[in-house]
Order: C-alpha cells, then sequence, then structure tokens
C-alpha cells in the first residue's frame, strides 16, 4: 500500500514523527493513528508502507478476517500450518 493510500483510508494524522538515519535514504517516517490503534512507518524517498504497528486498543480486523489476540488454531485455520517455525 502506498502513503498516500494509507492516510486516504485512515485519514489526516494528528501526530507524525520523523527520524534521520545515517543518510537521507535511511530517513524514516512513523505516523501514528492511536484512535485506529495503529502506526504505520515509511523510509524516506520510498512510497510505499513499510511496516505497521497495531497498539493494544487496536480493534479492527485484516481483510482474512484475523483479529488480534486469535489463537494459533484460527491462524491455521486461515493459513493453513506452517512450513517451518521461528527458533
Amino acid at each position: 500500500m502506498t502513503l498516500d493510500q494509507a492516510i486516504t483510508l485512515l485519514g489526516v494524522p494528528k501526530k507524525i514523527n520523523v527520524k534521520r538515519g545515517t543518510g537521507p535514504s535511511l530517513d524514516s517516517t512513523s505516523i501514528e493513528y492511536a484512535a485506529h490503534g495503529v502506526m504505520i512507518h515509511t523510509l524516506s524517498g520510498k512510497p510505499n508502507v513499510k511496516a505497521i504497528e497495531l497498539f493494544r486498543t487496536f480493534k479492527g480486523q485484516f481483510a482474512n478476517g484475523i483479529k488480534m489476540g486469535d489463537k494459533v488454531p484460527t491462524l491455521i485455520e486461515k493459513y493453513s500450518v506452517p512450513q517451518s517455525l521461528p527458533r
């Protein structure tokens, strides 16, 4: 998703945080949507959202129906058994 699409979907942010990296290509932006329980992260100069952070207050669900707090059996039902597990 592009940053423009995210802002259109979530609305005008109340808070934007810019972090300077060791070079312009490593600068990042974090946009908080506290009312939605979401923070999005981008790299400067890149049009796409790189990460979505969900707060405990997030009440929504993803397009596939997964919600915060869903148990492993629900995840397996939606995505099937993983080929490997992280150590």
